[in-house]
């Protein structure tokens, strides 16, 4: 019985999952989106600190799958398959400006 809780112990940590390990702390993308009426949208994927600014007000956000939304739920901007396009309020952009963000990159 040991044998296994040390075997178990060993391989956690190893099970983690993938999209967790396999972006650094601090980085991510951010998506500058046009959604028409409703203005542009910058979604911040940054892990961890997320966000979501709109008319230039930032908003703590969150990810679901294929979503983020605030951490109020207020507010949610979907996105499709690899990302290629992304809905707002019935608006979709598929024309998004994608930029890489680094650790020590300001929001943008």
């Amino acid at each position: 019985m040991r044998k296994i809780a040390m075997l178990l112990a060993l391989c956690l940590p190893a099970a983690a999952p993938l999209s967790a390990r396999a972006v650094p702390p601090g980085t991510g993308k951010s998506y500058i989106c046009d959604f028409g009426p409703h203005g542009t949208v910058v979604i911040d994927t940054r892990y961890p600190g997320a966000t979501i600014t709109i008319d230039g007000k930032v908003h703590p956000a969150q990810h679901g799958s294929y979503f983020y939304q605030t951490q109020d739920g207020d507010i949610a901007v979907m996105f499709g398959p690899d990302r290629r396009f992304w809905e707002y309020r019935g608006v979709r952009d598929d024309q998004c400006v994608v930029k890489n963000n680094r650790r020590d990159d300001s929001r943008p």
